[in-house]
């Protein structure tokens, strides 16, 4: 099973953003399509993983970018499971 988290966004300009930031920072992450799970976002995420989140989120919000939700996304197969987690 492939288990990894995501940011949305509101527009693809901050995903962009975001992504670029980040891997400057040395973070591994990677712009991935929304799952269809999710409705309301730009159609572009941001891939992580659940060992870097904390960091991740306290570099986000010291740069100023805007994220609308965080997932953790399960994949098996064909099959995804998307859960919502609460920002803190």
């Amino acid at each position: 099973m492939d288990i990894f988290y995501i940011f949305t966004f509101d527009s693809t300009q901050q995903a962009m953003r975001c992504e670029k930031e980040l891997k400057e920072e040395g973070f591994r992450v990677r712009i991935i399509p929304t799952p269809r799970e999710i409705t309301a976002s730009c159609g572009l995420s941001l891939r992580f993983e659940k060992k870097d989140q904390g960091l991740i989120q306290d570099k986000v919000r010291k740069q100023g970018l805007e994220i609308m939700g965080i997932y953790r996304v399960e994949k098996e197969g064909l099959k995804k499971q998307v859960f919502p987690l609460n920002e803190e």
